[in-house]
């Protein structure tokens, strides 16, 4: 990865769950879309356990799938 750090995918709850629990394609189209569009991401809640989920809710509308991911890197590709 040229872009991701491993530190930026933990669960703020401070649980076991971290960058190992993560899709390795997602990280992957992650650092592809830091590559193409030259913008620094900050990812505030990369990763989340059930109980951290249940503490602070969850909106389902925040959450990106990777899916939309590629299809916004195909977007922004298309425009360069």
């Amino acid at each position: 990865m040229k872009y991701i750090e491993r530190s930026e995918f933990r669960c703020n709850l401070g649980c076991a769950l971290k960058f190992n629990n993560m899709e390795a394609e997602l990280i992957q189209v992650l650092d592809l879309a830091r590559d193409i569009t030259g913008v620094p991401f900050k990812f505030t809640s990369s990763i989340r356990c059930e109980e951290h989920n249940a503490n602070v809710g969850v909106n389902p509308l925040v959450h990106i799938s990777l899916d939309v991911l590629w299809i916004l890197l195909l977007l922004i590709k298309m425009y360069e």
